[in-house]
């Protein structure tokens, strides 16, 4: 079953910027409620969509409790995969910076 899940995010994410109206909304529930999916690749997903799930993930970062480690986590592997050209870019940069101390 977890071929079949990753294959779907794997599909949602090339289609980049072009489905995150449609994607962002069952991607957030799935994320923050769904413990049999990997939490890492649904980030990566997000951060593929563009600056919507950059934005997303950001907020989830500012609401979260500290002690959900492995969302956190996951979203902070995630922003990895950023572009540096991103308009979020300085808002993750201090997000890394916040979540260091």
């Amino acid at each position: 079953m977890w071929k079949v899940k990753s294959a779907c995010l794997y599909s949602i994410a090339s289609f980049g910027p072009r489905c995150s109206g449609l994607a962002l909304s069952h991607l957030i529930k799935l994320f923050k409620k769904e413990p049999s999916i990997n939490k890492q690749s649904i980030a990566e997903t997000m951060i593929k969509l563009g600056s919507e799930g950059e934005e997303i993930l950001l907020n989830i970062m500012k609401t979260e409790n500290d002690t959900d480690f492995r969302l956190k986590s996951s979203i902070l592997r995630a922003f990895g995969l950023v572009d540096l050209s991103s308009q979020n870019i300085d808002f993750i940069m201090e997000a890394l910076f916040e979540s260091s101390r």
